[in-house]
């Protein structure tokens, strides 16, 4: 998944800051001298740095080793080992920064913020869904447009290709901004100043759509398990008959290797059904957590992309009625941790 690139301005905000940079602070407490460095220039960042520490787990109190092998004892150059090849140990020392902000932060790096032609950047970048086919939405703003006029735009319908999208799922940036920030702010207020009849509501629905998906889950766990075993009885009797002479060796192999891709297939898709069985098992109604968010902020005047990724979790735009000009647009807001609110 593509990153959100780190800019100039970033840096610059930490020159600004005179925080200094890594190989220099390391220079100045510890005495170590880092090759090539230029402990003259404190404040110079380097992009690359910043990177590195937004993705650094060691921060959060992890450790990982064997990031990086090299090809063999005569070429040393360093080569990245891929993520599932690491060893991560969890809490092998104390974190510096939670991880509820390290999950924000990584939301808004995954996300494609593209600088559009007019220089401006799409903040819901990652979170705008279509309705009614599940395409994102796209972010349209011209080259000389003006921002009241920027808007979203369902990406299966702007293609009009066969079995696309055949509805827009239009909606304006500003009348987007507007709703959302007033579903937000309203959040806030009942977490905060209406807390009992909040958690209430709240529980009792999340753990009314718990049931429903998890039953949905088991049943599907089961029939996919079921079919596994009849495949393993399929498979010894194939084999049985073949050795037999019940079953021609070519007809052996066409059938065999059909059940074989389905069993991977099953093999692959039974762990991660199980895996999601457990996380509704034992993921009850996060409420105490967004309440703990709202008294951070208690109200929201600015949409940013931190702020977005915070409360917002997804967001789905359905066809607006242009039959009734004056029909509010139908929105659906799925806030971190309680999901819908409305």
């Amino acid at each position: 998944m593509s990153k959100v690139i780190i800019s100039r301005k970033d840096s610059k905000v930490l020159a600004e800051k005179k925080i200094p940079r890594p190989s220099v602070y390391h220079y100045e407490n510890d005495g170590v001298i880092i090759q090539k460095t230029d402990i003259t220039d404190r404040y110079s960042w380097v992009i690359k740095t910043i990177v590195g520490m937004l993705e650094n787990e060691v921060y959060l109190g992890h450790t990982v080793n064997c990031k990086t092998t090299t090809l063999s004892y005569k070429d040393r150059k360093k080569k990245l080992v891929p993520a599932e090849n690491q060893f991560r140990f969890e809490n092998t020392h104390e974190a510096i920064i939670d991880k509820e902000i390290w999950d924000i932060v990584q939301k808004v790096r995954e996300g494609k913020r593209r600088i559009t032609k007019s220089g401006n950047i799409n903040k819901y970048s990652g979170l705008l869904y279509c309705a009614d086919f599940g395409a994102r939405l796209t972010y349209n703003s011209g080259h000389k447009a003006k921002p009241k006029s920027y808007y979203f735009m369902c990406s299966s319908y702007r293609r009009h290709k066969d079995g696309d999208c055949v509805l827009p799922h239009r909606i304006r940036e500003i009348v987007l901004d507007e709703i959302v920030r007033e579903e937000i702010n309203q959040a806030i207020y009942y977490a905060v100043n209406e807390k009992d009849k909040f958690v209430e509501c709240i529980s009792k629905r999340s753990l009314s759509e718990s049931r429903k998906k998890l039953s949905q889950k088991i049943t599907e766990l089961d029939r996919l398990n079921n079919r596994k075993n009849e495949l393993n009885v399929i498979f010894r009797k194939l084999y049985e008959d073949n050795a037999l002479g019940k079953i021609p060796d070519d007809q052996y192999r066409l059938l065999s290797d059909s059940y074989t891709a389905e069993l991977h297939g099953l093999k692959a898709k039974i762990p991660e059904l199980q895996n999601q069985i457990n996380t509704i098992k034992t993921e009850e109604s996060n409420v105490d957590r967004f309440i703990a968010l709202a008294n951070k902020y208690i109200y929201i005047e600015e949409l940013t992309p931190e702020i977005l990724r915070t409360f917002v979790s997804k967001i789905t735009i359905h066809e607006n009625d242009k039959d009734n000009p004056g029909a509010k647009y139908e929105i659906d807001i799925f806030l971190t941790h309680i999901g819908k609110f409305w």
